[in-house]
């Protein structure tokens, strides 16, 4: 029974590799911005197996994938004059992009596809873009490439001069002043911030002004009069701790609560996945996003159109929707012929082996 589960596994790896290797020798990889300065990863077991690989050409990247076939293909968000030296302080840093990583929060009982908080994580990346990279921190929409990350989540990258030239401490300011702390709620309180003022002061007043305008509490009987004093900046009559208005920030998903991964942003020799990749823990594309509002990632980074496969389940899987179609609920050991994206994307996901 073992040999035979070791050669389904093996049988089930080489598929996976065999299916990579074949898309990438069609339609290749694009090579990020000044691929000769960037480090690249790479990995089947784990996300990274190895690392402080450079190319020098879009066609030498290309041919790596397509004669290895990994399953996880990284690159730096720094940029290096030695790209391959080692250790990290050879490399002779020049700079780095600014990225952030947004991750669905899935619960234990989220099926595969976890359409709700996929949708969460792209409205946070909007969000993102549009109320803090570009109105709060200035940067020009040309310089903001929005991407999915093939797998839970979305990664934005800022491009820019100003963006390379960022601290490690510039970078932490920048997190942190998406997610203001019970203190900063009582400085902005302060200010006596109004709904029109720019920045976190309108958005604090905002928040507060459409709380107060929804409530049923009787201390907000006087209502009208209340929310008059809230668009002139004073908050006395709202009454209630700090942590009160903080409970309104973060059920309101002004903040991001954790929804950021905070070290992406600030390690600035980071290696993240590659745009035009396949994700080895689902067989979507990491692909860069035009419009996030129309984008659905389970329909629109799908690459395999190949004959059906016959696969066997491991595990009871939950139905999931691909390409607006519906599967399952799959039972445990069940052989059964699905179309190609919908066997590799279990397969890859560990919730099937090629029968």
């Amino acid at each position: 029974m073992e040999i035979t589960q070791e050669v389904s596994v093996n049988n089930t790896l080489n598929f996976i590799k065999e299916r990579f290797r074949d898309y990438y020798e069609k339609k290749g990889v694009t090579a990020p911005p000044e691929i000769e300065k960037r480090e690249f990863g790479f990995g089947n077991e784990k996300k990274i197996d190895y690392r402080h690989y450079t190319f020098k050409t879009e066609e030498q990247l290309k041919r790596h994938f397509v004669e290895n076939a990994p399953l996880y293909g990284s690159f730096s968000a720094a940029y290096y004059e030695f790209p391959s030296a080692r250790p990290m302080v050879k490399k002779n840093y020049l700079g780095a992009d600014l990225i952030f990583d947004i991750d669905a929060q899935c619960k234990k009982d989220c099926n595969l596809t976890c359409t709700v908080h996929l949708e969460e994580a792209k409205a946070n990346a909007t969000r993102l873009i549009e109320d803090f990279l570009i109105t709060d921190f200035g940067f020009d929409r040309k310089e903001i490439v929005p991407i999915f990350s093939g797998s839970k989540g979305y990664h934005v990258h800022v491009r820019s001069e100003e963006a390379r030239k960022l601290s490690p401490e510039a970078r932490k300011e920048m997190v942190d002043y998406l997610r203001p702390t019970e203190a900063d709620v009582e400085r902005i309180i302060k200010m006596s911030p109004k709904p029109t003022d720019a920045g976190w002061k309108g958005r604090f007043a905002r928040v507060v002004y459409e709380n107060v305008k929804e409530s049923k509490e009787k201390k907000f009987a006087d209502k009208p009069h209340i929310l008059e004093q809230i668009k002139r900046g004073n908050f006395d009559l709202t009454t209630g701790p700090v942590s009160y208005f903080k409970k309104m920030l973060e059920s309101s998903r002004i903040n991001f609560g954790s929804d950021i991964d905070r070290m992406v942003t600030l390690d600035i020799h980071k290696i993240i996945r590659i745009p035009s990749t396949i994700h080895g823990g689902s067989s979507l594309l990491c692909m860069n996003v035009v419009n996030l509002d129309k984008f659905n990632p389970f329909r629109d980074s799908i690459v395999f159109h190949n004959p059906p496969v016959k696969v066997r389940i491991k595990g009871n899987v939950l139905p999931f929707t691909l390409n607006e179609q519906t599967f399952g609920p799959l039972e445990s050991e069940k052989e059964i012929e699905l179309p190609e994206y919908a066997a590799l994307f279990l397969i890859c996901k560990g919730s099937a082996v090629i029968a």
